[in-house]
């Protein structure tokens, strides 16, 4: 049995790193403690070091390239020859290799690939410090549209589950953060109590688009049944959002016409067909609609709200414990909302349902 101090040493850390394999790596490190990781942490940064001054001299190569096109012509000034490309490091005519090449400025490419660089963002996960940690997300290791990646993304989660940083919590806000957040892998780390729950709007924007970057075969409706905790809590977020410039959900979506042979991402059908089966509360759900009304004043904003309100189709009993969030409605900003309210509460009259009173 190794000793505390031998479980993995730095000369064999660098090893797995360069060479992998990967799942040899992620043994290796799992059942290192918090002090022991901190030890080895020094070394994976280095080689994130080296990465990083490896990628700056490609970059510097390919700028070069493309200046030499376009430079005027270089003289050898042994044999006087007009040299091949302006930044050739030898002449084709005379064989003399005039520039300088210093050694230390050289940096080792053998090993870096994208696979080595995934295993280094996963050591750098597992044993880095937070300052590390804060610039790797999971599009840079396993993309959730790269399927064949999908033994990186589970090496990616048993890294995190291993260690269950402090800091886990704000690498998830940090990953809902970015253009290309992973929703589902913040969402598995969630359900598996390995961090809290994000209480930011965009936890639940990226919900609404991250929903659809899963199994196309199975229906919006059935992945959210898979989850049931996110219908007593995420989906009532949906109405409670008022982002400053974000779209919550396009009007497109209820008009949305699923192919014969594909199943329905509506959210407006899916969250109608969940309530009629009794998986939501349907006056909730109601009521929510009008909520996102009054918290949201722009156009943008508005649209799906007040359509999905007429989608579920309100009975007159309904419309009537309504009748004072419609009478809010009559004030507001945007022309159609109002006019919404209006049909409605004409509804109503119609229906000799309205309490004029109140009106």
């Amino acid at each position: 049995m190794k000793s505390e101090t031998a479980i993995v040493t730095p000369e064999e850390l660098i090893g797995l790193v360069k060479n992998g394999p990967a799942d040899a790596l992620i043994s290796a490190v799992a059942p290192l403690t918090e002090a022991q990781r901190k030890k080895l942490s020094g070394k994976v940064v280095e080689l994130r070091k080296e990465l990083s001054r490896f990628e700056s001299a490609q970059t510097r190569s390919r700028v070069a390239a493309a200046r030499a096109l376009r430079a005027p012509p270089v003289f050898c000034p042994f044999c006087g020859k007009m040299l091949r490309t302006p930044g050739a490091q030898q002449c084709f005519e005379c064989g003399k290799d005039w520039r300088e090449v210093h050694e230390d400025k050289k940096v080792a490419v053998g090993y870096w690939n994208p696979q080595s660089e995934a295993r280094l963002r996963l050591a750098l996960l597992a044993l880095g410090p937070w300052g590390e940690a804060l610039r790797i997300r999971v599009w840079q290791i396993a993309p959730n549209w790269d399927h064949k990646k999908q033994d990186v993304r589970e090496f990616l989660y048993q890294v995190l589950r291993d260690r269950k940083p402090d800091w886990l919590g704000k690498w998830v806000d940090k990953e809902l953060d970015q253009e290309f957040a992973d929703w589902h892998f913040a969402r598995r780390l969630i359900r598996a109590e390995l961090c809290a729950k994000p209480h930011s709007e965009n936890y639940t924007l990226k919900m609404l688009r991250g929903m659809y970057s899963s199994d196309p075969k199975q229906s919006l409706k059935d992945r959210l049944l898979d989850d049931p905790s996110l219908l007593t809590d995420e989906i009532w977020r949906i109405f409670e959002l008022s982002p400053a410039r974000a779209t919550i959900l396009e009007s497109s979506d209820i008009t949305y016409v699923a192919h014969a042979d594909s199943p329905c991402f509506s959210w407006s059908q899916s969250l109608r067909a969940l309530a009629a089966d009794g998986k939501l509360d349907r006056q909730r759900l109601l009521a929510a609609s009008l909520g996102g009304l009054l918290r949201n004043t722009e156009a943008r904003n508005v649209t799906w709200f007040y359509k999905f309100h007429e989608f579920v189709e309100p009975t007159d009993a309904e419309r009537q414990t309504l009748q004072a969030n419609y009478l809010q409605l009559l004030s507001h900003p945007v022309p159609a909302v109002v006019g919404m309210a209006l049909d409605a509460l004409v509804h109503l009259e119609k229906a000799q349902k309205l309490d004029l009173p109140t009106l």
